[in-house]
C-alpha cells in the first residue's frame, strides 16, 4: 500500500508542478502589463495629436470652401450686373 501511495503521489506532484508552470507560462506579468499600458498610452497620444492636426485641417478646408464659394459669389454678380440680368 505504501509503494502504491508513493507512485501515485509522484505522479501527483508531477502533474501539479506541470500545471503550475504552463499557468505561469501563460499569464502576463505585471512588467509586461505595464510595458503594454505604456505603449497604448504613447499610441493615444500620437492619435490625439493626430486627430488635433485633422480638425485644424477640416476647418482650413471649410474657410477655404467658404472663401471660394464667397469669390463665386461676387463674380457671379459682376456677370449678372455686366449683363443687365437681375
Amino acid at each position: 500500500m505504501d509503494d502504491m501511495f508513493k507512485q501515485i503521489s509522484v505522479g501527483v506532484i508531477i502533474a501539479a508542478i506541470g500545471g503550475v508552470w504552463v499557468f505561469a507560462t501563460t499569464r502576463a506579468s505585471t512588467a509586461d502589463v505595464d510595458v503594454v499600458k505604456q505603449d497604448v498610452r504613447q499610441l493615444e497620444d500620437a492619435l490625439e495629436s493626430d486627430l488635433d492636426v485633422m480638425r485644424e485641417n477640416i476647418e482650413s478646408i471649410k474657410d477655404n470652401f467658404h472663401d471660394a464659394r464667397m469669390d463665386q459669389e461676387v463674380f457671379q454678380a459682376q456677370v449678372r450686373e455686366k449683363l443687365g440680368i437681375k
